[in-house]
Order: C-alpha cells, then structure tokens, then sequence
C-alpha cells in the first residue's frame, strides 16, 4: 500500500502558519507582561507618594533616613516584625497602633494596594 506524503510546499506553509503563532503568542505574552510590569511600577510609585503625604512626617520612609519621630519604626523595616501584606486589614480599618500620637488614617483598596506594594519595595531585608 502506498501512503502519499505531503509536498514540499505545503509543508513550508504549515511550517511558516506555525511559526506565525508562536511568534504572535510571544509577542502577545511579552507585551501583557511588560504592561503588567509597568502597572506594577505605577502601583508602587503611587504608594510611595502617599506614603510620602501621610507618613514621612513622623517615619523614615526611604533608605539611609532615621525617622524623624524618635518613636516611629522606619517603614523599611516592617519586614523585620511581621509581613507587609498583613497591613493591609489594619489600613483598611484605621490603623490604631503605633507611637502614641499617630494619627488614625483609613484607606480605600486602591491605596492600600498601593501602600503595599511601595513598602513591599523598599524593605530592608
């Protein structure tokens, strides 16, 4: 019994459309994740500015400063205590804890997302 091979041709062409999907998907997975990285940057860049606002009145808020409130921990050190993220019920309820005269402050999701994100950046490990 005979079995008919494919032509040339038409090989090149499968080889070609496959090549084309590859390519496509990668361009389509390289793009989603250079935009993903960029949400990411614009998400921290954000939480340091209200960090900046709220917070760097009383806490060091970047590396190589001291807090200037002799009772306020440098955000950079979180980490040390406990993880980041579990901040994130205290924001969203009004953090009571701290030095004695830290204000209460309450954030939306977005800001606490955004908080998170920018102390998750500087910790200094």
């Amino acid at each position: 019994m005979l079995t008919a091979h494919p032509r040339p041709e038409r090989l090149q062409k499968q080889a070609i459309a496959v090549f084309a999907a590859v390519a496509a998907l990668s361009l389509v997975f390289s793009t989603s994740a250079r935009a993903e990285q960029k949400v990411d940057q614009m998400t921290v860049e954000a939480g340091g500015q209200v960090v900046a606002e709220l917070c760097s009145r009383c806490h060091a808020t970047s590396a190589g400063e001291a807090s200037p409130h002799d009772q306020a921990p440098s955000l950079r050190h979180i980490s040390r205590n406990y993880p980041v993220e579990r901040l994130a019920e205290a924001l969203a309820e009004g953090m009571m804890v701290g030095h004695p005269d830290m204000p209460v402050f309450e954030f939306d999701v977005a800001e606490i997302d955004q908080i998170i994100a920018y102390l998750n950046s500087i910790q200094d490990r």
